[in-house]
């Protein structure tokens, strides 16, 4: 996506820097402010795209001239004013990794979300969302009922969450062996807005219940159809005996070795 925007970029800046009757050029689209035309060799002219803070020029020894975007996770070189701007990336990322949680549950006491919750704090330097199913209530899928009202304004809502996000964890609560009639709705009404409801995601399952099995039915037939949805599975885990192995109180898992298995299974995602 990054590399798409600054080959826009590019071609906004080859059709302008050749022209001194330009003064000022004007993008929305990467958010960059300005562009000004200046009388000064064309490595310069590169160095003048504003992102709020402008690319740093620095010239090395074999004439090339390098331009590292503090937006954007890229460095911009030429040699000559002859040769096409040439981009690499570079480690430096500005952007915050952004992770979507939520519990496969509307129940508002739902264990799997009190997991989901403890499963993000785990990580450091993201940008969380945990969102509630409750806030995307609709009514029961069927082929009539898409022809009578479309595709519903929550389940577009959902879809868009999923793709504005970099990577998702989903803890899933299991009813009678299945997945519950909640999430199971809400991804039926996604799926037939793009049958890759998970937008090529990597993602995170967990799963826990009461009993010594924690929901591990629902959590393998998750695993085994994520791919179908364009999702990669990175990691699952089954948290057995919640009430036993959490506790509810602090918000914490009493186990440890089940708090290393969890802190290696959301860490997969970074």
């Amino acid at each position: 996506e990054v590399l798409d925007q600054v080959n826009h970029f590019y071609k906004i800046c080859a059709n302008f820097f050749y022209r001194s009757d330009i003064r000022k050029i004007k993008s929305e689209s990467l958010g960059i402010k300005t562009i000004y035309k200046q009388h000064e060799p064309w490595h310069h002219k590169a160095g003048y795209a504003c992102f709020k803070h402008k690319l740093d020029p620095q010239k090395e020894g074999d004439g090339t001239v390098t331009y590292t975007s503090v937006l954007l996770p890229q460095i911009f070189t030429t040699k000559t004013a002859n040769q096409p701007l040439r981009v690499r990336r570079t480690k430096k990322m500005n952007k915050p990794f952004k992770v979507l949680a939520f519990a496969a549950s509307s129940s508002t006491q739902s264990i799997n979300k009190m997991l989901v919750t403890y499963a993000v704090s785990l990580l450091d330097n993201v940008q969380v969302e945990i969102v509630d199913l409750n806030d995307y209530e609709l009514p029961l899928f069927s082929e009539d009922k898409e022809k009578e009202i479309g595709h519903p304004q929550a389940a577009k809502d959902f879809f868009a969450k999923i793709g504005e996000s970099d990577a998702i964890i989903i803890s899933f609560a299991e009813h009678n062996g299945s997945y519950t009639a909640a999430y199971k709705n809400l991804f039926d009404w996604c799926s037939r807005i793009d049958p890759k409801v998970f937008q090529n995601k990597p993602l995170v399952y967990l799963s826990t219940s009461p009993g010594p099995d924690g929901a591990r039915n629902v959590l393998a037939s998750a695993k085994q159809s994520a791919a179908f949805f364009a999702g990669e599975v990175k990691a699952e885990l089954s948290i057995p005996r919640f009430y036993k192995n959490f506790d509810v109180e602090t918000g914490t898992l009493k186990n440890s070795e089940l708090k290393k298995q969890l802190t290696h299974a959301v860490q997969s995602l970074l």
